[in-house]
């Protein structure tokens, strides 16, 4: 009973109601974590999409479904940044 009423108490885990430092840095790591893995993600998912373009062009322009005009300018487009 002793262990319940410390650790559930009225300032529950994180003491007597307030957050300490420690957590408020904690947290911000964890935040900072998240968004960088998110910038990160889009940034390669990005890349990804442009790279499977390129080489479905490349795909058809070898089996012959485009012609080399067309290649060219549709890459010229996809590779513009």
């Amino acid at each position: 009973m002793m262990f319940r009423n410390e650790f559930f108490g009225p300032g529950g885990c994180f003491g007597h109601g307030f957050i300490g430092g420690g957590h408020i840095l904690m947290m911000g790591l964890i935040l900072i974590l998240v968004v960088a893995l998110i910038f990160w993600g889009k940034k390669n998912y990005s890349f990804s999409r442009d790279d499977d373009a390129l080489s479905i062009l490349k795909e058809n322009f070898a089996k012959g479904l485009i012609t080399e005009e067309e290649y060219v300018s549709r890459k010229n487009i996809l590779t513009k940044k």
